[in-house]
């Protein structure tokens, strides 16, 4: 979807009834009060903060636990606009990472 603006992207969503992740809050945010006064609704924008996922080889991974953990935890509604936050046992296995750099994870099967 590259190809289209934030606003047609926002759009296509909402016809869809899909919400839309992003990281591009500069443009969503004041996109989503425009979307407001006008009237328009949307199925939800979840933000995605540098800040809290740092664009490093972990990003992906980190994305996909926390929106698996939104989804289980709440259901977005119309026009919703939620921070995505930082999964804590994701948080403290990166620090054990640091702590022990050659260990590996196993997940159990």
């Amino acid at each position: 979807m590259t190809a289209l603006s934030d606003e047609e992207m926002l759009a296509a969503a909402a016809t869809t009834g899909r919400a839309l992740v992003t990281a591009n809050i500069k443009d969503f945010v004041p996109l989503d009060q425009r979307y407001r006064a006008a009237g328009r609704s949307h199925a939800g924008l979840v933000l995605v903060s540098s800040k809290a996922f740092p664009q490093d080889r972990t990003f992906i991974g980190t994305v996909v636990v926390a929106l698996d953990k939104l989804l289980k935890d709440q259901a977005l509604r119309i026009d919703t606009v939620v921070f995505l936050q930082r999964p804590e046992t994701w948080q403290s296995r990166r620090s054990s990472d640091r702590q022990h750099p050659g260990r590996q994870h196993r997940t159990p099967h």
